[in-house]
């Protein structure tokens, strides 16, 4: 049995945020990365036993706390970190860290193009922002001068690693490479990983330990497990961060609530099978869509990228897919949704029932024969 929704009446009902934006009321919206997967029965029966059991007042979250070593391991890929703490969410925790890492006024590097919501975050308050360029498709050049340039003259570096929009990572040797230019240049490295395990890659912190670059990694579970609705976040950091870090108080990280630390734990403890199904649901979409593309001729195909839920669909930028995607009513988020560094594209979230894109690529080979 998928762990995904089958039935697309049910996610019309959905409250989740991609259902309820949906361009039309029977399109198909594949845009804000979540996956739609049914509770895992873990999840359910633990949520309910907290609040049959427990009730819904005050909490101590160091339940939670005292298992980020299991977490770090089991899910977010790395065994050494100096310091860590349980927060509300992925983003917060980059908030956090980089108000730690750069006074007001500070400079900050970010990779372009970028998601919204973290891009949004590096200039508050009142910071400088430079940029990097994301990164690309295994075996592309990268311009480590301009790199390093950029670094010298920031505080901190924000990466995201597997990359939103583009579904790439960097390889070790090129996370590597960035930690020592960081380490020289005296620049913070802040790595929102929220997608890291679902990918497979290694951890940015993974490699901190063979360099003097104080390094931040800040995740949650939201993207792994579809449960971006129980808010609960993590920060990991290395001795060189943890300088920065260590001293925060407790009113600088929300707590996460009550149900999210209960589906985090049950997800740590019985959450193996499940995800390794989903993993292997999500790369047939993925590579099922990376056939079907090109099919349309016009002039999309997916870019190179790792497993995940999300992918990018380089265009060559005819607008011929944008006139497609509305006659199909299917919905993907435009490049110009990450800012105006963004090559012609789209952004494609496919963590759904292999069913349901069955009917997304008959609704645009429809709507192909109909131009």
């Amino acid at each position: 049995m998928s762990n995904f929704e089958p039935s697309l009446e049910r996610l019309w009902e959905r409250g989740s945020l991609r259902w309820q934006r949906r361009s039309a009321p029977d399109a198909i919206p594949l845009t804000i990365a979540e996956l739609d997967v049914r509770t895992p029965a873990f999840v359910a029966e633990a949520v309910t036993e907290r609040l049959a059991e427990r009730g819904i007042g005050y909490f101590d979250p160091a339940m939670l706390s005292e298992r980020h070593g299991d977490l770090a391991k089991q899910l977010f890929g790395f065994t050494e970190f100096a310091w860590s703490r349980t927060c509300s969410d992925a983003l917060q925790a980059c908030r956090t860290a980089l108000d730690a890492l750069v006074t007001a006024g500070g400079t900050v590097a970010v990779e372009t193009p970028l998601y919204p919501d973290l891009t949004r975050l590096a200039p508050y308050p009142r910071r400088r922002l430079l940029t990097v360029p994301a990164p690309g498709a295994p075996g592309s050049s990268v311009d480590w001068a301009a790199v390093a340039s950029t670094l010298e003259l920031s505080d901190c570096v924000v990466l995201c690693h597997p990359h939103n929009p583009f579904a790439t990572a960097r390889s070790v040797a090129e996370m590597d490479r960035i930690l020592d230019l960081a380490a020289q240049a005296r620049c913070a490295v802040v790595v929102d990983e929220v997608h890291l395990p679902l990918s497979g890659c290694p951890s940015f912190l993974s490699r901190a330990d063979d360099h003097d670059a104080a390094v931040v990694v800040c995740t949650s579970l939201s993207k792994t497990f579809g449960s971006s609705g129980m808010r609960t976040g993590f920060l990991y950091a290395n001795a060189a961060a943890a300088e920065y870090l260590g001293g925060l108080p407790d009113v600088a990280l929300p707590a996460p609530d009550t149900f999210g630390v209960a589906a985090s734990l049950a997800c740590l403890d019985h959450g193996d099978d499940w995800l390794a199904q989903t993993r292997a649901e999500l790369e047939v979409n993925r590579v099922a869509l990376g056939s079907f593309l090109p099919g349309l001729d016009v002039g999309v195909a997916l870019a190179p990228g790792v497993p995940g839920l999300i992918g990018w669909i380089e265009d060559d930028g005819s607008d011929r897919l944008s006139a497609l995607l509305r006659r199909a009513r299917v919905d993907l988020l435009p490049a110009g949704h990450y800012g105006p560094d963004a090559e012609p594209g789209w952004r494609i979230s496919y963590g759904i029932h292999r069913g349901i894109l069955d009917v997304v690529f008959d609704r645009l080979s429809q709507a192909r024969r109909a131009l």
